[in-house]
């Protein structure tokens, strides 16, 4: 089921169904959706968020504590129904807990909290981890919003760019599907700003690890709308688009896609950047996103 936030400035509405954004558009000019509206034979999603798992295991299988369970892609809250816990005209706070299903794919009993909140022309974006079982429990939590790439209508995927509010350097790419020499052509050895082309993506995501910037956004050179991440705290960050489709997804994670140059990935606990939280205790993230 869909639900509805609002404010003075931006209505966002979001769905019980995977904790999902659907919709986030500024009231004075609604002709405009900033989230990425699924069409027929493009990528069937808005914008999920991702738990327990961040990627994915050769053949969906893994193994914790020497016994093998199967979870696919992104983990199973991206295909669960949460219920809601609150709901007023600017928030809403969704929540999913451990089940008898869950724990087929996933040993341990926890609490997921999915809050979006507005302030202004921010929805802020919290995921808000709780372990409720007895042993310490290993996780990668993040989001997957795709966001209307072109904003303006008329324009192209190529008239828009990505920017970062500090300076990076092409060493923060934790890693790049196609050659680098790819990425490396857009992008040079350092700088502040990516221009779109879906050459970039013909091979998959670009995934950087220890960014300066704490703010990412999607630019036009043409025109004037925008989307602001705040990505602050988040040690991954990924970009991700299919070729052709108009859009493009701002990924903050706690944890990271498969790595072809790191063995054991089938191993739950010998994956790369797996989060660890002591029975009990809560975590918090937030990737607040701000429109214009």
């Amino acid at each position: 089921m869909n639900y509805t936030i609002k404010n003075e400035f931006i209505t966002f509405v979001s769905s019980s169904f995977a904790a999902e954004q659907k919709s986030l558009k500024i009231n004075s000019d609604p002709s405009v959706d900033y989230v990425w509206q699924r069409l027929p034979g493009c990528w069937n999603r808005n914008g999920p968020m991702c738990f327990p798992l961040l990627g994915d295991f050769p053949n969906n299988k893994y193994i914790l504590d020497g016994k093998e369970y199967e979870m696919t892609i992104h983990g199973f809250a991206m295909d669960s129904e949460f219920s809601v816990v609150e709901h007023t005209a600017t928030s809403i706070t969704y929540e999913l807990t451990s089940s008898p299903e869950t724990l087929k794919q996933y040993p341990y009993d926890f609490k997921l909290d999915v809050k979006y909140s507005l302030d202004g022309m921010t929805v802020n974006m919290e995921y808000i981890v709780t372990n409720t079982g007895k042993e310490t429990m290993w996780y990668s939590v993040g989001g997957h919003p795709g966001f209307t790439c072109p904003l303006t209508p008329g324009e192209k995927f190529e008239d828009c760019y990505i920017e970062f509010n500090k300076t990076e350097k092409i060493g923060s790419v934790r890693q790049f599907h196609s050659p680098i020499s790819v990425f490396e052509k857009y992008f040079g050895r350092s700088g502040k700003v990516i221009p779109l082309d879906y050459e970039i993506f013909y091979n998959g995501a670009i995934v950087f690890k220890g960014l300066n910037s704490d703010k990412v956004s999607i630019r036009s050179k043409k025109s004037s709308r925008f989307v602001e991440m705040d990505i602050t705290g988040f040690p991954y960050f990924t970009l991700w688009t299919i070729k052709d489709q108009p859009f493009i997804c701002l990924e903050p994670w706690h944890g990271v896609i498969t790595q072809g140059d790191i063995p054991d990935q089938n191993h739950w606990k010998k994956r790369e950047a797996m989060q660890t939280l002591e029975p009990g205790k809560t975590f918090r993230c937030n990737h607040p996103v701000t429109i214009g």
